[in-house]
């Protein structure tokens, strides 16, 4: 932030903005190492509650599903559908319901690009492992390779994952 901030205020172009990606985390973490005060008592809490302002939200719109695909694999990039059980609120009975037209919406988004699906380790092993097996015969039956994610992204995570939940023969980066 303070490196964009310095760079505009020597005569760069605004245009630098949309150059780079900060995460709310990056700002999260910021705040915190400059100790600039607020009221949240988290991330969870700060992720929730501080981008709520108009300006916020109209910033932070991200690309729909599908033009997402294909700004990856214009970037030579393999696109991957993250975290699939959240689609259905980690409910096996709402997948299965769903299932059918999961499947064929899955078919057409490869049609388009989509390279695979993540499995990853949720918020513990029953889970995940469950959650995993479906939706890996889901990536078999769409054709789409499988990859796997611990989603460690911090300390606090840690705690709440085990390492180990995903695992797999991995094939390879293959187009």
């Amino acid at each position: 932030i303070e490196l964009i901030e310095n760079k505009i205020g020597n005569g760069q172009s605004r245009d630098i903005y949309d150059r780079i990606s900060l995460t709310k985390l990056d700002i999260f973490n910021y705040l915190n190492k400059k100790n600039i005060p607020h009221k949240f008592i988290d991330y969870k809490d700060f992720k929730r509650n501080f981008f709520n302002d108009k300006e916020f939200v109209e910033l932070s719109i991200k690309p729909d599903f599908l033009k997402s695909i294909e700004l990856i694999n214009k970037d030579g990039g393999y696109s991957v559908l993250a975290h699939p059980g959240y689609q259905f609120g980690k409910e096996i009975k709402k997948i299965l319901i769903n299932i059918n037209q999961y499947k064929e919406n899955l078919i057409n988004a490869k049609k388009l690009g989509l390279w695979g699906i993540e499995m990853h380790s949720y918020e513990n092993f029953e889970e995940a492992d469950s959650l995993n097996k479906i939706f890996s015969e889901i990536a078999i039956d769409c054709e789409l390779n499988i990859t796997f994610g611990s989603d460690f992204h911090a300390p606090s995570t840690i705690s709440s994952r085990q390492i180990g939940c995903v695992k797999g023969d991995f094939q390879g980066f293959i187009k």
